[in-house]
């Protein structure tokens, strides 16, 4: 097989071409980065707000020393129905004092699991009162 020298010629001219026109272009688009474009529903970003505060209301809880805060103290009573006398850690367990009208005064702990779940509750509730603040 034989290559002519005006056939070598002819493909360098036309490869030139290309790249001094459209190659460029698509070359110089194609290497700009594309952001890409992430949405949070409404839901999403208070579900995001939830657990943020429900770990900061643990982390202030775990680390406020013996005595517990009065919106624990009070999310307790609530959940138990009965009045709180005190709260404090021992243990590793949040240990609640509270007064039962018929058996005197009752001691209730409960394991990290279960503080959770009021520190969730505090959490949604302070959420709850900044979203009505903010209508």
């Amino acid at each position: 097989m034989n290559i002519l020298n005006n056939h070598i010629q002819h493909v360098i001219r036309t490869y030139g071409r290309q790249m001094g026109s459209g190659f460029r272009a698509l070359r110089r688009t194609d290497s700009t980065p594309k952001l890409d474009l992430v949405t949070i529903t409404p839901e999403g970003k208070r579900r995001q707000l939830l657990d943020r505060l429900t770990s900061q209301i643990m982390e202030r809880l775990l680390k406020g020393g013996n005595e517990l805060p009065p919106e624990a103290l009070k999310e307790v009573a609530v959940q138990e129905g009965l009045d709180v006398v005190s709260g404090k850690v021992k243990d590793g367990k949040f240990v609640f004092r509270l007064y039962h009208p018929e058996q005197g005064e009752v001691i209730k702990e409960l394991d990290l699991e279960q503080m959770a779940e009021v520190a969730k509750k505090i959490a949604d509730r302070q959420l709850k009162e900044l979203e009505e603040k903010e209508l």
